[in-house]
């Protein structure tokens, strides 16, 4: 929203040049939207894709635990193994219920109990590396909440201080480049106009994010 009266200073450098200040609040406006450009792109790593994966990661797990586990049954039947037989049973929605720390107790449960019989397991389809697969995916599936969180904080800071470097940016044009550019009405009357036409745009802008704010403090209070 700032972009309007960074662009009319830009176009209007030759008329301005002998102006140190407003060449001074330029070069601040245009170092604030150079950091707004720079904390947006971080504000855009969303959650999205690494919740996507950890979804897939997850269904391919529960995949594996339920081949290794039917392998298992499979095998406790064959030998009436009553105590394999209890180990192997789950349900298709055991999984989808657990807690994800409960979850992951669970897969390494039955990446335990597959381990001793990795040989037997073979000939109902059961592969040394399905039961490793067990074992990595797991601890990999488990490592996605944090991750998670770590890219929440960091949008979630992003978002502060772009917040706070929009309202630095502001406060510069209605308090410093108004008052540098009033003379320009007396002046220049073509080229202040020019600069009032621009400044609609931040003063509408402003006028949004006031209401927003003011929109957000009610709300807390409300709450509160």
């Amino acid at each position: 929203m700032f972009r309007a009266a960074d662009q009319f200073l830009e176009t209007n450098k030759a008329a301005l040049a002998g102006f140190n200040p407003i060449i001074a609040s330029h070069n601040r406006i245009k170092a604030g939207i150079a950091v707004i450009d720079d904390l947006s792109k971080r504000q855009a790593i969303g959650t999205k894709i690494k919740s996507g994966l950890k979804k897939l990661e997850k269904e391919e797990l529960d995949s594996i635990a339920y081949k290794v586990t039917d392998a298992l049954g499979a095998l406790a039947a064959s030998t009436n193994d009553s105590e394999l037989r209890m180990i192997a049973l789950l349900e298709k929605s055991t999984l989808k219920r657990l807690r994800e720390v409960d979850y992951n107790i669970k897969i390494q449960s039955i990446y335990k109990a597959a381990l001793p019989y990795a040989d037997q397991l073979a000939v109902w389809g059961v592969t040394m590396e399905d039961i490793e697969a067990l074992n990595t995916k797991s601890i990999s599936f488990v490592q996605r909440t944090p991750d998670i969180r770590n890219v929440q904080v960091i949008t979630k800071q992003a978002s502060a201080e772009i917040h706070k470097k929009v309202v630095e940016i502001r406060d510069e044009i209605q308090d410093t480049l108004d008052a540098l550019m009033k003379p320009f009405n007396t002046l220049n009357p073509t080229l202040y106009g020019q600069y009032i036409n621009a400044r609609t745009i931040v003063e509408i802008a402003a006028t949004q994010t006031k209401k927003t704010e003011d929109t957000e403090a009610d709300a807390a209070k409300e709450s509160a």
